[in-house]
C-alpha cells in the first residue's frame, strides 16, 4: 500500500511538472508572437489583395497605352500628310502662277506686261478668246490709263477685241483672263449703250472702249498673264 501511494505521488508530481513546463512553453511562445500580429496579418491581406488587383489591371493598362500610342502615331501621320498636301498644293499654285508668267515668243513688252497684237486677222469674240489661249495667253484686259496709253501707241486705226465683257451679268463687266471685275474702263462718249440689248463684249478703238456685239469680227490683243 505504501509503495502504491509513493508511485501515485510520483506520477502526480510528474504530471504537475509537465503541466508547468507546458504552461511555461506556452507563455514563451506568446512572448515570441507580436502583440499586433492580427493587425499586421490584416494589413498583409489587404496589401496582397491590392497587389493582385494591380497585377490584374496590368494587361488592361498595357492595352490602353498601346491603343493611345497607335492613335498618337496615326494622328502624327495624318498631320504630316495634311502638311505635305498643303505644301504640295502651294507648290502647284506657285508653279501654275509662274507658268502663266512665262513669256511666249509672240508676246512683246508693252508697259509693265507682255502683249500680242494681231492686226492682220479678225475674229469673233469667242474665237478671239480661244486664239489667245492657244498661244498660251489670254484675251487682254487693261489695268490702268498708263497701260492703255502704251498699248494704244502700238495700234493702228483698226478695232480690237478686249477680254472685258458682261455676258454673265448685264452691267457687270468682268475680265476674261482673271474672272474678276475689270480693273479699268475708259468708255467712248455715250458708251456703253447696249444697242438692241445685245452688245455684251468690249472693243478698243482709238484708245477708248465701246460695247459691241460679240459675233462681229475684230482684231485681237492678247496678254501673257491672267492677273488683270
Amino acid at each position: 500500500m505504501e509503495d502504491q501511494q509513493k508511485s501515485l505521488g510520483a506520477q502526480l508530481e510528474a504530471q504537475i511538472n509537465a503541466e508547468k513546463e507546458q504552461k511555461s512553453q506556452l507563455e514563451g511562445f506568446k512572448k515570441t508572437i507580436p502583440e499586433n500580429f492580427e493587425e499586421r496579418l490584416t494589413k498583409m491581406e489587404v496589401q496582397q489583395t491590392s497587389l493582385q488587383e494591380a497585377l490584374r489591371r496590368i494587361p488592361e493598362d498595357l492595352e490602353g497605352r498601346m491603343d493611345r500610342m497607335e492613335k498618337h502615331e496615326t494622328d502624327i501621320q495624318k498631320d504630316i500628310q495634311t502638311r505635305m498636301d498643303t505644301q504640295r498644293a502651294a507648290l502647284l499654285d506657285t508653279l501654275s502662277l509662274n507658268f502663266t508668267k512665262i513669256v511666249r515668243p509672240q508676246f512683246e513688252p508693252i508697259g509693265s506686261r507682255f502683249f500680242y497684237i494681231d492686226s492682220k486677222y479678225a475674229y469673233n469674240w469667242n474665237t478671239a478668246v480661244s486664239t489667245c489661249r492657244e498661244m498660251g495667253g489670254y484675251i487682254a484686259s487693261v489695268k490702268d490709263q498708263e497701260e492703255l496709253d502704251a498699248i494704244t501707241a502700238k495700234l493702228d486705226n483698226k478695232r480690237y477685241w478686249l477680254g472685258i465683257n458682261n455676258r454673265a451679268s448685264k452691267g457687270n463687266y468682268l475680265s476674261e483672263a482673271s474672272g474678276k471685275k475689270a480693273q479699268f474702263l475708259k468708255w467712248r462718249s455715250g458708251e456703253p449703250n447696249n444697242i438692241e440689248g445685245n452688245e455684251r463684249c468690249v472693243e478698243l478703238v482709238g484708245g477708248e472702249m465701246n460695247d459691241d456685239m460679240c459675233f462681229r469680227n475684230l482684231h485681237i490683243i492678247c496678254q501673257s498673264d491672267n492677273e488683270v
